[in-house]
This record gives C-alpha cells, structure tokens and sequence, in this order.
C-alpha cells in the first residue's frame, strides 16, 4: 500500500492544424515561432487575472456517494475536506485538463479508472474557461499562456488549503503535460510561498516548448519548486521544452520524433501527446521503463550507459541528472 501522495495531473495537449510529417524539425518551428503570439511580458507575468470559474471533480474510490460532478474551485478544499472521512495515509491523486480539452463526465470516468488501483482520492481540474478557446496557431493559444501563473497561483492555494487541513506537503505530487507541465513551476513556487513547506514531487511530461523557449528559468517548469523535479522530453524543441532545468530529464526515446508516429500525418504533435500515452502505461505496468544514465542518445543505442532506475509513474526518485529510456516493444509507444 503506498502512502499518502497528493497527485497532480494537469495535462495539456495541443490541438493545431496538421502538417506533413516530411516537414522538418526547424520549419515546423519555425512556423509556429512566427504564427504563435504569446503576448508581452506583462501580459504573461500577470498572476492575478480571473480564474474563478475553474471547476473541480472528486472522486472517494471507498464511498461513491462522495462522488460530485463539479464544484467550483473557491468551495473545493472545504468540500473535500469536510463532506469526507479522509484517510490521509492515502494518495490523493488530482488531474488538470488540457489547452484546447474540456473536462466532461466521459473523460473524467477515463482517469478515475486509471488511478482506480492507486489507494487514493482524485480530484480533477477542469479550467476549460480560460483554455479551450481556440487553436495552438492563433491568438487564443496566447491567451492560455497569459493564464498559466494565474492557473498555477489558484491551484497552489487549493493545494495549500488541503495542506492545512492536514494533507502532509511531502505527500504531495503534481503531474502536467505540455502547458500544464509549465503550470506546474508556478503551483511548486506559490504553494511553498503560501506553506514554507514543498511538493515533495513534480512530474512534467513534455513542458510546453512554444512561447516558453526564451523565458527565464524562473517562469519554466525546474528544479527547486518541490523536493523532487522530473521532466519527460518526447517532443524536445517543437511542442515540448528544450530547457533541462530538472533534477532529472528523462528522454523518451530520442526525445524528439516518436517511433509510433512515423506513419502519422502531424509526426510532431503525436510525439508530443506519446508522453502522457508512457504515462499511462507507467502507472499500468510498475516495470515497464528502464532508463539509463547518458550524456547523449547516442551513447544510449550503443549501450555505453550503466546507471539506471525506473522511469514514469513508479520512478523511485533517487536519480538525477540526465536518462534515456526506450519504449519499444509496447503496443502505441513503438
């Protein structure tokens, strides 16, 4: 049985228009560089913009008659911890959806399946309000980004108000994808502002790289912002991050171009939505990702590296620094 662990899921798939997948690497960029309008430094360094209307799902696995739809965000924490008989000895598990998804009642039954194993609550986050409003190649993808602190600001004080509630800080693990993976930088730095007290663990899948690329460490997804940081790269320098600012960067594959999307027309942005399909597996399969300590991917396919650990939902969070990991041999991940 695992111990409380306070997990936070924010999950962030980027919806654009398709390209070939003989395009390369730098003109996709590019493209996107000059297509993309990520708004001035004011504009995305603003914490404080409007974000009352996020909603929050909980789920008690032991008593369903706990189960709610949706509540708003500012009734969360004392709903959570009133309206139950928590036993913080368990996980509490939490998922924010993604730029350009919405969170309905399918898609919620989806993730509260997976994590049905994990000896937990779970609480999913749907801020679709400020999110869900148009294509990664407009102006509305811009929009998001300019939410991104205000998100992570109002999600660390939820998580804050758990905390004082009883739920231990060193519990606590937040999870994102892409956008949602940079979220999380400002929910580890503004729970510690509010608590004294870090997330013991971030997990980042593929951080979003487009209107990120040239923004301070401090703006980014790092290590400092909770006891234990790891980012996972499988789109390194197009929709996901080429910053390695965590206490581990584990590269799936390559990092860059997923083998199991070879054959899809957008090969770029299919390799970047491969990280939460590792995911999932990690947390079906305990085993399924050895990774290897290695300067480079070379050294990796030539088998020069030694060190290693488990890569994923199960990662033992002793490793630092940089690890590749392969997926072949798992059905949509090769």
């Amino acid at each position: 049985m695992s111990s409380l662990t306070l997990t936070l899921v924010i999950s962030f798939c980027f919806i654009g228009v398709a390209m070939s997948a003989s395009i390369t690497q730098a003109t996709y960029k590019t493209i996107m560089d000059l297509t993309l309008k990520c708004g001035s430094d004011d504009e995305i360094n603003n914490p404080d913009l409007d974000v009352s209307d996020i909603g929050v799902y909980f789920y008690n696995y032991e008593d369903s008659s706990k189960n709610v739809h949706r509540m708003p965000i500012k009734d969360a924490a004392q709903n959570i911890l009133t309206k139950n008989k928590l036993d913080k000895s368990k996980k509490f598990l939490v998922f924010v959806s993604g730029f350009n998804t919405n969170v309905g009642f399918n898609e919620a039954t989806k993730i509260r399946n997976l994590f049905m194993k994990e000896n937990s609550y779970l609480i999913i986050i749907d801020h679709s309000s400020y999110t869900n409003k148009g294509s990664i190649y407009n102006a509305k993808y811009g929009m998001a980004v300019k939410h991104v602190k205000s998100i992570g600001k109002r999600l660390a004080q939820l998580l804050a108000d758990l905390y004082k509630g009883g739920v231990p800080a060193q519990k606590i693990h937040a999870m994102g994808h892409s956008l949602g993976g940079q979220i999380l930088g400002h929910v580890g730095a503004n729970f510690h502002k509010f608590t004294g007290k870090k997330i013991a663990r971030i997990s980042s899948l593929d951080p979003a790289g487009p209107c990120f690329y040239t923004r301070p460490a401090e703006e980014q997804i790092r290590s400092g912002v909770a006891e234990y940081v790891e980012v996972y790269h499988c789109n390194s320098g197009i929709f996901g991050t080429n910053s390695t600012l965590a206490d581990v960067d584990f590269f799936m594959n390559d990092g860059k171009s997923q083998p199991a999307c070879d054959e899809e027309t957008d090969v770029f942005r299919c390799s970047h939505n491969k990280c939460v399909d590792m995911w999932k597996q990690s947390v079906l399969d305990p085993k399924a990702f050895t990774a290897y300590k290695c300067a480079n991917y070379d050294d990796f396919i030539n088998n020069k590296c030694k060190e290693s650990t488990t890569a994923g939902f199960r990662n033992p969070l002793k490793a630092k620094g940089t690890y590749y990991f392969s997926t072949k041999g798992f059905v949509g991940l090769w």
